[in-house]
């Protein structure tokens, strides 16, 4: 019952963090809430995630790893430019 109460308590920290940043803009909160708010849900949905590729055909993981490539390379100079677009929106923060 604890650990359980401690992850909602870093993901409820982790989110007002993130929205004060956002909200006084500043990239320190921002940033640190954001990684935060990341490795709570990772560590939260690692045990369902191994579970499901453990019930699918070996060649499926394969196949949506390249499928996914396929699909970044697709895309690459929107997201080149969209990553530029943030990374000035975060600079301009105090």
């Amino acid at each position: 019952m604890r650990t359980g109460c401690v992850r909602y308590c870093w993901g409820g920290a982790a989110l007002l963090a993130t929205v004060v940043g956002v909200r006084t803009r500043l990239q320190a909160p921002l940033a640190v809430g954001g990684c935060v708010l990341v490795l709570v849900g990772l560590h939260e949905l690692a045990p369902t995630v191994a579970q499901v590729f453990g019930l699918l055909p070996r060649w499926v993981p394969v196949a949506a790893a390249g499928l996914l490539l396929l699909l970044l390379g697709a895309t690459y100079e929107k997201r080149i430019d969209e990553a530029r677009r943030l990374r000035d929106t975060v600079r301009s923060m105090t």
